[in-house]
């Protein structure tokens, strides 16, 4: 099928049973052209809750093209060619519980885009452009979105910060092998969003090295939300980072890339939540890192196992753990710790099925996540037989266990009697 108009008058194939169009709530295009979503879709499936559109080729999708379908709960646009999501795009879709966006080239994502659904459950933004992450109930959607917010925001204009340092030559700890080159922030910083930036890093002193030279930089008692972009060109040869009391909210491995010699990371008495997945990808000659004082609630368990020289790991006084190592092997033992007591697991989900035939009082139609299917013919109408909706979950399949054991003794002992 190749979609040249926009307009879908309409569709035809055979229903179960003596089922019509409007009874039809899941609809499923796989392997087509459709480069603009069709209009009127809403004349025909007026009571749709499921829509996807997987390796078709759809390059936007709008407010209006969804606005259609104001009951639908699952929304899956796959292997498409997606590159932004527009403001207010999901306003209408207010019983959304399951997002899939996964494998387009999203570049751009509006950052209310997710305001007002209150009953979404799941988010999957995995394989696009700005974003590669997945995230399921309150926890993991906060972590998508934040991410969403941090790499994904529109273009801002820059706001250009110049910056005046006291600098000095200190020792960071017996740890590192020399003394660092310290730029101190002395201005009355104030940073609230991602599109600032430094502009220049001034010395107090006329003898003070150049901004190439400065190997270190502490931030104290400032207001720094968001850290500033450019600072990797202002300071090419940073080995030591300290942000301390300056309400950052959070630290990505963009922030961090740059410094590929960094080996003091001190981000202390922020409110950082989480360490995301790969932080310190870009780090490897870590020695020292403290992150004590902050809300960390999640940390992911692999953060750290690229860090071979990591020898001080300090946690104390988070959300989720309070502790620190100071050698090696305490490092690797403490890690393991880390990952145990903030490694944040998704609990499983339960899933929907139907036992035996029932009355027509009710129809409930899930709508499953596409699988491949080499025998898939292309638009599917996506139909259930009427059936007795049951939650299966952990619950559930404890007395079914204890059901079929009681069974199973019951038969033994009648058949041994």
């Amino acid at each position: 099928m190749e979609i040249i108009l926009n307009v879908i008058e309409n569709l035809i194939g055979k229903h179960t049973q003596d089922k019509e169009a409007k009874d039809v709530t899941g609809i499923h295009i796989k392997d087509k052209i459709l480069e603009y979503f069709p209009s009127r879709l809403d004349k025909l499936i007026p009571n749709l809750l499921g829509l996807s559109i997987q390796n078709s080729k759809l390059k936007e999708i709008n407010q209006n093209d969804l606005k259609q379908f104001p009951k639908m709960q699952h929304l899956f646009i796959i292997q498409n060619q997606l590159t932004v999501l527009e403001k207010d795009l999901l306003k209408f879709n207010p019983d959304l519980t399951y997002i899939n966006l996964k494998e387009n080239m999203i570049k751009t994502i509006d950052s209310n885009i997710f305001d007002g659904l209150t009953k979404l459950y799941k988010i999957v933004l995995l394989k696009n452009e700005c974003v590669d992450k997945e995230g399921a109930e309150t926890e993991g959607i906060k972590e998508v979105i934040a991410a969403v917010k941090n790499k994904c925001a529109p273009a801002e204009p820059k706001i250009k910060i110049d910056a005046v340092c006291a600098t000095s030559m200190v020792g960071w700890g017996s740890h590192l092998t020399k003394t660092i080159s310290e730029c101190a922030i002395t201005d009355d910083l104030k940073i609230t969003s991602r599109n600032y930036e430094f502009h220049s890093l001034v010395g107090n002193k006329n003898d003070s090295p150049k901004t190439a030279d400065f190997t270190g930089i502490h931030i104290k008692n400032k207001v720094l939300n968001y850290f500033p972009s450019n600072l990797g060109d202002l300071m090419p040869n940073l080995i030591g980072l300290s942000v301390e009391s300056s309400k950052l909210m959070e630290i990505t491995q963009n922030d961090l890339k740059p410094f590929s010699k960094m080996q003091h990371l001190w981000i202390v008495a922020n409110l950082i939540k989480f360490v995301e997945k790969e932080l310190l990808k870009f780090n490897p000659d870590l020695i020292y890192i403290n992150l004590r004082d902050n809300l960390i609630k999640k940390v992911d368990p692999k953060v750290f196992d690229n860090l071979y020289d990591l020898k001080h790991l300090i946690f104390q006084r988070n959300e989720c753990i309070d502790g620190q190592a100071n050698s090696y092997d305490q490092v690797k033992e403490f890690s393991e710790l880390v990952a145990e007591k903030c490694g944040g697991q998704l609990r499983k989900t339960t899933t929907t099925t139907t036992l035996g035939p029932t009355s027509r009082s009710k129809l409930e139609i899930p709508f499953d996540e596409p699988q491949d299917d080499e025998n898939d013919k292309g638009i599917v109408i996506e139909t259930q037989p009427i059936g007795l909706p049951v939650k299966v979950g952990y619950i559930g399949g404890i007395i079914l266990l204890c059901f079929t054991v009681g069974i199973a003794v019951y038969c033994f002992r009648k058949r041994c009697s």
